[in-house]
């Protein structure tokens, strides 16, 4: 195999190959070779060509470019008869897939009179698709390709056209810019909603959606929509929607904050593949519960919240309502465990309303709910049993300062015999390493809880250290802090079974 751009080296016998990403890791699945053109000596697979008055260039530019530094660049100025630019390439599809062409385009067209100009695409000799309109922001397209899926092979072109018919007026024109080009089957369940919280304690500043994929990678075809639900929201309004191209191609996990908030009320959270509608497009236009128009092309996942309301809508088969939550509407939820997917709400768990494992909020865990775990594994405490209670410490917040041991009492006035020891913690530190905390009970037992773990990363958040837990936390990254979720201590906290 022979390296695209990065370099060579050695250790002993060991070959080390450093590569920039291909194609695949900015689309997971695309047929197409760099259809985002991010590397030039792939640019052969594009055959670009042009007539006179005419350019088709591969660009570098990343204040031009929709994603990244380069893009498709392709204009034509009518001269005394037709002008066009043209890029071509193959592709060949499995026979019986279900497959789809998307891409992002903005153009700038002009044409008066009996001239022409146009921006067009073409599989073989079809036009799939003709722009004559002027579009100044890029723009997300989809196509369904599942009729060209017969194991052949196809030709795509993309053509900007224009043809002059009438001298004294001005000249007509198209220019076009192309990127994140993608032809692909569709996704499989690969990518699920795994937590999301739009209602909790406080302002509901911290409200997010996670979601996790089983392969790493970009979903620039994905996006996450909000479908309002509350019948003073009009019901089937497309409320939000988040483009998923910013997932990072080095993290399975996407989390993203909501600059305008989810709905506290009813809502429904969809994960979408080629995604072509607008926000404030009404999908449900009768309010009827069920949605007029579906507009993409595979729909991945989805979950919703009723909170109740006698003209309310929502538009999942999984519906989390007050009586799935035990008497009260969830304000977020998790999957448990991680990723489980059935369609059926038995695969999440409410999150605790408090907020523990929230930035900026201090709470116990509430048992029997899930911990908020932007980021990190998802956790639930476990429910109280006979003679178990949450004690929490009362001469908190402290300062830690460097050099010094700092001691938090807690004390229980209450007569008894230890049978199990769970530990809750938030502690906000610059540097987690530099941190050893025990537990020491009134008899002198001290069990080390976490030693030196975290190395230059910051903070505790929500972590509850529990022996069952099936996760070490001396032994899992130091990129896993805060350590929000439920772990093994360095020590065993069994050693306080039957003090009194």
């Amino acid at each position: 195999m022979t390296p695209v751009g990065g370099t060579t080296g050695s250790i002993n016998s060991w070959s080390l190959e450093f590569l920039k990403p291909t194609q695949e890791d900015m689309c997971p699945g695309n047929i197409l070779c760099d259809g985002g053109f991010e590397y030039p000596t792939l640019e052969s697979r594009w055959e670009l060509a042009a007539s006179d008055y005419s350019t088709s260039e591969i660009r570098d530019d990343s204040s031009e470019a929709y994603d990244g530094s380069y893009y498709l660049y392709l204009s034509a100025t009518g001269g005394t008869y037709s002008a066009s630019a043209r890029a071509t390439t193959t592709f060949t599809l499995p026979e019986g897939a279900e497959a789809y062409l998307s891409f992002y385009r903005t153009s700038s067209i002009s044409a008066f009179g009996s001239d022409s100009a146009n921006a067009s695409v073409y599989i073989d000799s079809d036009r799939i698709a003709q722009n004559e309109a002027w579009i100044g922001e890029y723009a997300y397209y989809a196509y369904d390709l599942s009729a060209y899926a017969d194991g052949l092979e196809h030709t795509l072109k993309f053509s900007a056209y224009a043809s002059r018919r009438y001298e004294p007026l001005p000249p007509p024109s198209c220019a076009t810019k192309l990127d994140n080009i993608c032809i692909k089957s569709t996704l499989d369940s690969a990518v699920v909603i795994n937590e999301f919280v739009a209602n909790h304690t406080g302002d509901d500043d911290a409200a997010f959606v996670e979601l996790l994929a089983d392969s790493s990678g970009r979903y620039p075809t994905l996006s996450l929509v909000e479908i309002a639900g509350d019948e003073s929201d009009n019901p089937g309004r497309v409320r939000t929607i988040f483009p998923l191209n910013e997932l990072s191609s080095f993290f399975l996990r996407w989390t993203t904050d909501m600059p305008a908030g989810l709905s506290t009320g009813s809502m429904t959270l969809l994960l979408a593949e080629a995604f072509t509608a607008a926000v404030d497009y009404d999908l449900d236009t009768d309010d009827d519960g069920t949605l007029d128009a579906t507009p993409w092309i595979n729909l991945l996942d989805s979950v919703a919240v009723h909170d109740g309301g006698p003209g309310d809508h929502v538009y999942s088969n999984t519906v989390l309502n007050a009586v799935w939550g035990g008497g009260t509407c969830p304000g977020g939820a998790s999957r448990f465990p991680d990723g489980i997917d059935t369609d059926t709400t038995t695969d999440w768990v409410t999150n605790g309303y408090d907020g523990a494992g929230l930035p900026d909020i201090l709470a116990s865990p509430q048992p029997g709910y899930a911990l908020n775990t932007p980021d990190a594994p998802n956790a639930v405490t476990p429910p109280n049993g006979d003679g178990c209670a949450v004690y929490p410490s009362t001469d908190v917040a402290q300062d830690i300062l460097g050099g010094y041991t700092l001691t938090s009492d807690l004390s229980i006035d209450e007569a008894g015999t230890v049978a199990d020891v769970n530990v809750f913690l938030d502690i906000t530190h610059s540097r987690d390493s530099e941190l050893i905390i025990h537990l020491i009970s009134p008899t002198g037992t001290t069990v080390e809880l976490i030693s030196h773990v975290g190395l230059f990363y910051d903070n505790f958040t929500a972590t509850v250290l529990d022996d069952s837990a099936t996760i070490d936390i001396g032994s899992i990254s130091s990129t896993n802090a805060p350590f929000t979720g439920v772990y093994a201590p360095i020590g065993t906290l069994a050693d306080f079974n039957g003090e009194s």
